[in-house]
């Protein structure tokens, strides 16, 4: 959407551009002129970063698949249990937490408004990770 109006803009630029090249207002001219580079070089960055972000999805969501698969397993065999400081438990908290801050996130940029253009949509085939239910099944 964003990409559209920095377009929609440029094309008036450059109407208003020809009006004051024929009008002879250089004022008018000048300031259309770089009002129109500025725009320009805004859906250029803009462009790339959509190339970026949408460049190696397969690889991306290979990454996320596997991290999720290592925190899950680490929750649901309590691989934190061997640590006597506690340390290890409070560590994958903050990664299962840290997990679902960030899909919870990407979930929401996705289809927002203003930067859905610049979030590929992959993060609905990803589940949170339930880290009380996992708390909860220990004694079984």
């Amino acid at each position: 959407m964003i990409l559209v109006a920095v377009v929609v803009f440029m094309l008036i630029m450059i109407l208003v551009n020809a009006l004051a090249d024929k009008k002879e207002l250089d004022i008018v001219f000048g300031a259309s002129l770089v009002i129109m580079l500025i725009a320009l070089v805004v859906v250029l960055i803009m462009g790339i970063v959509c190339v970026v972000n949408h460049a190696g999805l397969d690889v991306r969501v290979a990454e996320l698949e596997k991290q999720r698969e290592a925190l899950v397993y680490q929750a649901e065999h309590h691989l934190y249990d061997e640590d006597i400081t506690g340390m290890a438990k409070k560590e994958l908290a903050k990664e299962i937490t840290d997990w679902n801050a960030n899909l919870a996130a990407s979930k929401k940029n996705q289809y927002d408004f203003w930067v859905g253009i610049f979030t590929p949509d992959i993060y609905d085939q990803f589940e949170f990770i339930p880290w009380d239910d996992m708390e909860k099944t220990k004694g079984v």
